[in-house]
């Protein structure tokens, strides 16, 4: 397993999530720029409670994203978290005793009756969460906590995300990322 360092902000916003948890809230939207490293702080997410599933047994986490591409990269990306995650997608086989699963949208939602019960949805690019199969989830899984990271919450059909997400967890600007010496493709800068 390769040893990943969070970069300040991601730290920040899981422990802004769990306040959130931890205030009664249900549902985190977080807004991060494109290549600060979502994917990366939503597995580090998935660790955390994967650890603490791991001791206590009562903890399931769906990862959810809309395309194979996305949902083949966030499984590659548990796994540098040492997370083997089942995968929820037509064409692979079914291992739902894996604590943490990573689903397509469109097979979760046609699923429902068999994929065993969930306590935390994180939802990769969650702008497309008012499409009707992310409510139809939201709706069967509706005990579960959410997360939903993107970069984009303002949807251009103009459907506000804030009758799914209860709080806005906003990351920092792209251009002071750079000017700190993150760029899309490197490692953080030696501390």
């Amino acid at each position: 397993m390769q040893k990943v360092t969070l970069r300040y902000y991601q730290e920040a916003q899981i422990q802004a999530i769990r306040e959130a948890f931890r205030r009664g809230l249900k549902s985190v939207l977080v807004e991060s720029c494109t290549g600060s490293g979502k994917t990366t702080t939503l597995s580090e997410l998935s660790r955390l409670v994967a650890v603490l599933a791991a001791i206590d047994k009562l903890w399931r986490v769906c990862v959810i994203a809309h395309t194979e591409r996305i949902c083949q990269q966030l499984r590659e990306r548990l796994e540098l978290f040492g997370i083997d995650a089942g995968m929820i997608r037509a064409g692979y086989p079914e291992e739902l005793d894996k604590i943490v699963q990573v689903a397509s949208i469109q097979t979760l939602a046609n699923r429902l009756d068999r994929v065993g019960d969930f306590n935390l949805l994180i939802i990769d690019e969650c702008h497309h969460a008012c499409a009707a199969n992310y409510r139809r989830v939201y709706a069967h899984f509706e005990r579960a906590r959410h997360v939903g990271v993107t970069a984009t919450p303002d949807r251009l059909d103009g459907q506000s995300l804030s009758d799914i997400y209860q709080e806005m967890i906003v990351g920092p600007a792209f251009s002071v990322l750079i000017a700190q010496g993150y760029s899309y493709s490197s490692p953080a800068p030696a501390r």
